[in-house]
């Protein structure tokens, strides 16, 4: 963008210039207004492009807000919003590691840090057991025990999961370099790619956690939209049984005297 401005501002003062001397030739001076008129002609081209797309953007953005505050009471507007809009360029976020949030991992492994995953998989639990009889108050305040904002939620998790390795961060940080070298880690090593049993069960838990937070979140808006609508239930026992598929499935993962151990906690 310097460039084509300087290239603008030479034109006016090739224009005004009538000494001989001011340039080597009338080739050199056609040559100079030349790539002047080029460098405007893509300048103004990158612009007219640039801030269609921002419109186009603030467009659908403003479309998608509008059907959230249209969209029935049980949809999650947060989850609506996000689904709404992923497509959108600059928008839309995805992570194959998780991101920090705040845990420390000093008893990671533990019993200790496994007995608050049984807490919710306890809540879960319970909240399934008050739907079927239909008392869903107290399915409300058995979910409403379970950490109802996401971080502290998959803290929970991280206190006890497998950490993410120095391997995991490096392939993806460096996913076009690993690909291209086909996991080459130096002569007679064996392949970054190679599978790891330890990355193979922090991958799982990872995924594991994650569906439990989505399930969760979505039956903590369900049961609130089932009181005060009178709604049917079918679609929040839904959300509790896939919740508590992803709790089981992250609980199969770990040792089974700690999980019992745990368990006796209760």
């Amino acid at each position: 963008a310097n460039f084509q401005l300087c290239g603008l501002k030479f034109i006016s003062d090739a224009s005004v210039c009538d000494a001989p001397t001011s340039c080597k030739s009338q080739q050199h001076l056609r040559s100079i207004h030349a790539i002047a008129r080029a460098g405007a002609t893509r300048c103004i081209r990158q612009l007219v492009l640039t801030a269609m797309q921002g419109m186009r953007q603030f467009f659908v953005l403003a479309c998608s807000c509008v059907a959230a505050a249209m969209a029935p009471p049980r949809l999650a507007r947060r989850r609506f919003i996000g689904a709404a809009t992923a497509f959108v360029p600059g928008l839309a976020v995805g992570a194959n590691l998780p991101s920090d949030n705040g845990a420390k991992g000093d008893q990671r492994g533990t019993v200790a840090a496994l007995v608050p995953i049984f807490r919710v998989a306890s809540g879960i639990a319970q909240a399934s057991r008050a739907v079927q009889v239909g008392k869903l108050q107290d399915a409300q305040k058995a979910l409403d025990a379970i950490p109802s904002t996401e971080k502290p939620f998959k803290r929970l998790f991280d206190e006890y999961s497998e950490p993410v390795s120095y391997k995991q961060n490096f392939k993806d940080k460096n996913a076009f370099l690993v690909y291209y070298t086909q996991g080459f880690d130096g002569a007679g090593r064996p392949s970054i790619e190679a599978p790891d049993a330890k990355e193979e069960r922090q991958t799982r838990q990872y995924g594991y956690r994650n569906d439990a937070w989505a399930a969760v979140d979505d039956a903590r808006a369900e049961v609130k939209y089932c009181i005060d609508e009178k709604a049917d239930t079918a679609e929040l026992s839904s959300m509790l049984k896939r919740a508590s598929a992803a709790l089981d499935g992250y609980l199969s993962l770990a040792p089974s005297s700690d999980v019992a151990a745990a368990r006796a906690k209760l």
